[in-house]
C-alpha cells in the first residue's frame, strides 16, 4: 500500500496511512504512473477531480512539468455538480445528453466560479435553453482549466483525460473542440491515482523491499478488535479533527491531521532545507506576528490591517507607511476555524473562500480595539510577466472594502 495524500472524486481527503504504507509518493507521480501504464507514449495529462485539477507533461515516460489549480474551483467536479443541480440535470445521466442538444452554447467566462455562476443564472433568467446552458458550462470548465492550470505550458499530441470529470462526455468533447486534438480517456480514469499507487507499491515490493514483509494491515480489519476515538488538535491554528485508531496489541494510528505531528513512530531524515514558507512569513510580517493588542504609546492612533488578499504582498509597504505617519499598526491573526466560523455569520453573498474569510479577519481586528481599519481597493499590480503592461486584480479583490462595509456596521 502506498501513502498517497490527495482528494477522491467526491473531494474528500484520503490517506493510506490508516492501513500502513510501504512507500510514500505524491499524487502527481501516481497519476503519471497510471497514465504511462495505460498508454506508454502519453505526453500530456489533463486530470480533474472533485476539488482540484492537475496538468502533467510527460516525456519518455517521465514527468517533466506539472501544475495544479491554486485557489479557484471553477474547473472541478464539485462545481460542475452544483451547477447541474441548478439546471435540474442529473450529472451522471442527463448533463452530457442535454449539452449535445445545444444550438448556441452560452458564454459564461472562464476565470472565476462566482462570475461563471452569475452569468449562468443571468442566461437562465433570460430563458436560455437548458442544453445551451449545459454546453456553455462545459466550455467554461475547459477554458478555465486551460487558462488557469495549463497556461502557456506545452500541450502534446497524446492527451489523457483522467479524474472523475472524464465521465462527463460533454466536457471531453469540449476539450477536443477547444484544443483541436483527440482526447483519450483511459480505463478506470476516475481512480487512476489509486491504480498508479498500486503499481508503484508492486514495483517497490519487487525491487526495493524484496524479502521484507508488507506493512499493509490486511483486509480483515472488521474482524479485529479496535477502538476509534477523535480529538481536536490545538498545536496550531488549523485545529484539526484527528482520529486515533488503536488495534489490540499494536501501536495507535492517527489520521486527519494536516501535518505529521502524530507520526512519531516513523523515523525520518531531518531535511536540510529551511522552512521557506515560515521564512517568507517572517520576512513579510516580522514583529507584527506576535503583536496581539495595541500598545498606544503617546496616544497614537491604531490602524488595523487584515492579513488577507494583497496584504500578503504589500504589508511591508503599508505598515511602514502608517508608522511613518505616527500611527501604530496591528495585523490580524492567522486564518483558523474560529475566523472561518465568524466569517460565515457575516457573509451576505456567495463568493470564493479568500473573500469570505475577509469578514472574520475584520472582526478579529475590531475585537482588538483598533481606531481605523485599512482595506485598500487595489485595482492593479505590477505584472510578473514582462509580456503584459499591467496586471489587474480580481473584481472581488478590488471591491473587498465595499463588500465588507455592506455586510457589517
Amino acid at each position: 500500500v502506498v501513502k498517497g495524500v490527495g482528494t477522491t472524486g467526491s473531494g474528500r481527503y484520503m490517506t493510506g496511512d490508516f492501513v500502513g504504507a510501504d512507500c510514500v509518493r505524491n499524487e502527481i507521480t501516481a497519476q503519471a504512473t497510471a497514465a504511462v501504464h495505460f498508454i506508454p507514449d502519453v505526453d500530456t495529462i489533463f486530470e480533474i477531480g472533485g476539488q482540484d485539477s492537475k496538468y502533467i507533461s510527460i516525456k519518455e515516460g517521465a514527468v517533466v512539468d506539472f501544475e495544479m489549480n491554486k485557489v479557484c474551483a471553477a474547473g472541478t467536479g464539485s462545481f460542475i455538480e452544483e451547477q447541474a443541480e441548478r439546471l435540474n440535470l442529473d450529472i451522471t445521466k442527463d448533463f452530457a445528453e442535454s449539452a449535445f442538444s445545444a444550438e448556441k452554447p452560452g458564454k459564461f467566462g472562464e476565470r472565476c466560479t462566482v462570475f461563471i455562476e452569475s452569468d449562468l443564472v443571468a442566461h437562465q433568467q433570460k430563458g436560455a435553453p437548458t442544453g445551451d446552458l449545459a454546453a456553455g458550462l462545459s466550455y467554461s470548465i475547459v477554458n478555465n482549466y486551460l487558462n488557469v492550470v495549463v497556461g502557456d505550458r506545452k500541450i502534446g499530441d497524446k492527451i489523457l483525460f483522467q479524474g472523475g470529470v472524464a465521465w462527463n462526455k460533454a466536457v471531453v468533447a469540449a476539450f477536443a473542440k477547444v484544443t483541436g486534438k483527440q482526447i483519450h480517456v483511459p480505463p478506470h480514469h476516475d481512480v487512476t491515482g489509486a491504480v498508479g499507487a498500486a503499481i508503484i507499491a508492486r514495483r517497490q515490493m519487487k525491487n526495493g523491499m524484496a524479502g521484507q514483509p508488507s506493512r499493509f494491515k490486511g483486509f480483515d480489519l472488521r474482524e479485529r478488535k479496535y477502538k476509534v476515538t477523535t480529538f481536536e488538535c490545538k498545536a496550531c491554528d488549523n485545529v484539526c479533527d484527528v482520529s486515533r485508531v488503536k488495534f489490540e496489541g499494536e501501536n495507535a494510528h492517527y489520521y486527519g491531521a494536516r501535518c505529521e505531528l502524530f507520526e512519531k513512530n516513523k523515523k525520518k531524515k531531518k531535511s536540510e532545507l529551511p522552512d521557506l514558507f515560515a521564512e517568507r512569513e517572517r520576512l513579510q510580517f516580522g514583529r507584527y506576528l506576535n503583536k496581539k493588542t495595541p500598545v498606544r504609546l503617546n496616544g497614537r492612533k491604531v490602524v488595523g490591517i487584515p492579513r488577507v488578499l494583497t496584504m500578503h504582498e504589500h504589508f511591508p509597504f503599508w505598515s511602514t507607511f502608517f508608522e511613518e505617519l505616527g500611527c501604530e499598526v496591528i495585523l490580524s491573526g492567522k486564518t483558523n476555524q474560529e475566523v472561518i466560523h465568524i466569517s460565515q455569520e457575516y457573509v451576505t453573498a456567495e463568493t470564493c473562500f479568500p473573500i469570505k474569510i475577509l469578514h472574520g479577519h475584520v472582526m478579529d481586528l475590531i475585537g482588538r480595539g483598533i481606531d481605523y481599519l485599512f482595506m485598500p481597493s487595489v485595482i492593479s499590480m505590477s505584472p510578473r510577466d514582462t509580456k503584459f503592461r499591467t496586471s489587474q486584480t480580481c473584481p472581488l479583490v478590488q471591491a473587498n472594502s465595499y463588500i465588507v462595509k455592506t455586510a457589517m456596521d
